[in-house]
């Protein structure tokens, strides 16, 4: 996984030193996002994209994904959403639309890994150490038979999960360093001392460990102030007691705000909703104390 991460992020420093050399502008959230796409697609099937260099067929599945997440978050919002479907109305319409491209996307993924009976091709998960190669691999060890339907929806989950909170949190990560410069130059300082400048050789996680306590405390600052999911709700399935003695029955709706709680000046201090890496360098905290 290291070595897909460290491939793809050299894509992005050749894409930057272009941009550089005609003083051209970038949107760096579009760049990270496209980054974590070509990233999971590789991790999680074995699929061999290349949005960062505008291919327009993994940019066109990007916008329909897009477009679709607007509009279950608008169908969340408004409950009468199945009359703006009757009605045909542009939000609805879009989704339509974009659900086409993004279904004919996954099926191909699909289609790597199940016969058209819906049979998994045994040869597909042989030697397949992606995501979805060894979870399939697993469940045929167990006996265990999943659809092309449950696997397309995992497929899409796994791209959720590996786009969106990764792309976000480097946004935000660049958002920061721009506001504070301070921080910028003792990053800077940081992976010249520690890799010598080379920007030609792919780091993986072990390169980082204990070498980099700035990186990580800038990406854990940041993820505190801009989680990736900053709102969350479950429905309990059945009764629950939390520890506190708190009771939620059975199909009640909870939810929760990591943004309110990284932002908890009895936790965090009083400078809790400023930008301060420091409070992570060489201090521990306890299990309540952690972005997300």
């Amino acid at each position: 996984m290291g070595v897909v991460f460290g491939t793809h992020a050299q894509d992005i420093v050749r894409l930057l030193a272009k941009k550089a050399d005609t003083n051209e502008p970038v949107n760096m959230q579009t760049i990270f996002y496209c980054f974590t796409f070509d990233c999971i697609n590789s991790v999680a099937f074995n699929k061999n994209v290349n949005s960062l260099e505008g291919n327009v067929k993994d940019c066109e599945f990007q916008n329909a994904f897009d477009v679709i997440q607007a509009g279950v978050l608008t169908r969340f919002l408004m409950p009468w959403w199945k009359l703006n479907r009757f009605l045909g109305l542009p939000t609805e319409r879009a989704m339509g639309k974009s659900l086409k491209v993004v279904n004919a996307y996954v099926e191909e993924v699909v289609d790597q890994y199940f016969e058209k009976d819906g049979t998994v091709k045994d040869d597909a998960i042989k030697d397949d150490r992606t995501i979805t190669g060894l979870f399939l691999e697993y469940a045929q060890t167990s006996g265990i038979k999943y659809d092309r339907v449950f696997i397309r929806d995992m497929i899409l989950n796994t791209v959720i999960a590996g786009r969106d909170t990764t792309g976000s949190a480097l946004t935000s990560c660049i958002q920061f360093l721009c506001e504070h410069p301070a921080w910028q130059d003792k990053l800077h300082e940081e992976a010249l001392a520690c890799f010598g400048g080379n920007t030609q050789e792919s780091l993986c996680f072990d390169d980082l460990d204990d070498k980099s306590p700035v990186a990580e405390a800038v990406f854990l600052e940041a993820l505190r102030l801009h989680p990736s999911v900053p709102g969350n709700e479950k429905i309990s399935i059945r009764e629950t007691t939390f520890p506190s003695g708190f009771t939620v029955p059975a199909g009640v709706s909870v939810g929760w705000t990591p943004q309110a709680t990284n932002m908890y000046k009895k936790l965090w201090g009083p400078n809790a909703e400023e930008f301060d890496p420091s409070r992570w360098i060489g201090k521990t905290y306890d299990d309540f104390m952690y972005p997300t």
